[in-house]
């Protein structure tokens, strides 16, 4: 029998810990469980940070995930054999590279397909060293749209639809824009907040990130350490709270380890009680960095905005279109004065954090709800399969 869907993804599925983690797996979840005859083939290359995936390995993750997962049966997932036809209506890569590295099999199985466009995935640009990445960038898409087999892509970030357009990458007509990222939470799974200067005393600060160079400043931890011993000079109040692969030896903590709490690698079930009693959330991350070219969306810390956390967050590639600085967001610099300066603000000042904070989460709920991101993309997907049908 023909799949009506394939979908590729080369990291599904996640497991973390023993556990099902991480947004693919909650994303792949959904188009599983809502579009009848969907599959997912799991080619073997992983993620640049996460090397290759053997099928001996891939099927022991299933195993986890399946027993974990109810709503995803074993015949929707299976290892890619290069060496079989790909029967199915219609696919969808994630990513572009992976859309690059699989597009000799789609089109030897006259299998249309569409891909989508992050920020990194094999996407870059930018300006002056930048520039010779997202030319090859630019190459690798083109390739990919001349494909008698392609669709259309999804993008999620206007900086990107925009330089696809205006750069001739990829027709208008064959883009479909989503507005931005989703969170993994879903709204049920927010716990109320509380607050600095009105349920506690202590002023919580977290820094929320994966860590993809040895001291971590490809997602700015460098920047909180500098913001931290300023901070802590003028209060004891701040608390610093470190989740992911971090500990006090990637930066010298001397003198204020004591404020620092670090949490390691967590599940998505982490993060509604974590977020509920922190205050501020600060990603000072940077363009051009581990590679030239890669940058990530914005804000990066949507999930955090989602459960009420003001987010403090730079903005590099200027994409910022929904906030107001101040007003439910704070958009910083990677100078750790200005930063200090920004945070002392509110630390006299709790009510006006307090409203920054629901401010923010009122246009993450408007904008990043997980359920009506991916109702738009099953709806498009049904669309173009239905398409189809008449060709």
């Amino acid at each position: 029998m023909k799949n009506s869907l394939i979908i590729f993804d080369n990291l599904y599925p996640v497991i973390f810990e023993g556990k099902s983690a991480g947004r693919r797996n909650v994303e792949n979840q959904f188009l599983l469980s809502s579009i009848p005859g969907s599959k997912v083939l799991v080619p073997p290359t992983g993620a640049p940070f996460m090397g290759n995936r053997t099928k001996q390995e891939f099927e022991a993750a299933k195993r986890i995930y399946l027993d974990q997962e109810k709503s995803v049966g074993e015949e929707q997932i299976e290892y890619f054999d290069p060496y079989k036809r790909i029967e199915g209506k219609l696919a969808y890569v994630v990513f572009q590279e992976p859309t690059a590295r699989i597009l000799p099999f789609l089109e030897l199985s006259s299998l249309p397909f569409v891909f989508s466009i992050y920020p990194g995935g094999g996407f870059a640009m930018g300006e002056g060293p930048a520039k010779k990445a997202e030319i090859i960038s630019d190459h690798q898409l083109k390739k990919i749209a001349r494909s008698k087999m392609f669709r259309k892509a999804i993008v999620y970030h206007r900086i990107i639809f925009n330089h696809l357009v205006e750069n001739k990458i990829i027709p208008e007509k064959k883009l479909l824009f989503i507005n931005g990222g989703h969170v993994q939470l879903a709204r049920h799974e927010v716990l109320p907040k509380t607050y600095f200067g009105k349920d506690r005393d202590d002023f919580n600060i977290c820094f929320v990130a994966h860590r993809y160079s040895r001291t971590g400043e490809c997602k700015g931890y460098d920047i909180l350490v500098k913001t931290a011993r300023i901070l802590l000079q003028q209060s004891k109040k701040f608390k610093f709270h470190i989740v992911g692969d971090w500990d006090a030896s990637v930066q010298d903590l001397s003198g204020i380890e004591d404020n620092f709490v670090f949490y390691g690698k967590q599940h998505k079930e982490f993060f509604p009680e974590f977020y509920a009693r922190m205050d501020v959330i600060l990603s000072p991350t940077r363009k051009n960095y581990p590679n030239m070219g890669k940058f990530d969306g914005f804000p990066l810390v949507i999930d955090a905005g989602y459960c009420g956390v003001a987010m403090f967050v730079t903005d590099p590639m200027n994409q910022n279109e929904e906030y107001i600085s101040g007003k439910n967001i704070e958009i910083i610099t990677r100078d750790k004065d200005d930063i200090a300066h920004r945070i002392l603000k509110y630390l006299k000042k709790p009510k006006a954090l307090m409203k920054l904070s629901k401010k923010g989460q009122d246009i993450v709920i408007r904008t990043r709800d997980r359920d009506q991101h991916m109702s738009q993309k099953i709806e498009y997907l049904r669309q173009e399969m239905a398409s189809l049908d008449g060709q």
